[in-house]
């Protein structure tokens, strides 16, 4: 789980950074954090990623580069 020669404060900042990361997400719009978790959680092609919410493939690119630009403004916020 750990990478080979991270020191206590690496294993802290990791797991600061996740929380931020799990809280910034929980603050998205439900159609983007499902987007998100879809595509980069379960990495499913965006073709079925469109057919699970009921877009066309196009359309749910769309809305991952909108979540992912809306995630990276949320974050740059936080720092």
């Amino acid at each position: 789980m750990w990478a080979r020669g991270s020191t206590p404060e690496m294993r802290l900042q990791r797991k600061e950074d996740l929380i931020l990361l799990a809280d910034l997400l929980a603050m998205l719009p439900a159609d983007y954090q499902k987007v998100l978790r879809l595509r980069n959680l379960e990495e499913l092609p965006f073709k079925e990623v469109a057919k699970l919410m009921d877009r066309s493939v196009g359309a749910t690119r769309m809305l991952w580069g909108l979540a992912i630009e809306c995630l990276q403004k949320a974050y740059a916020d936080s720092m």
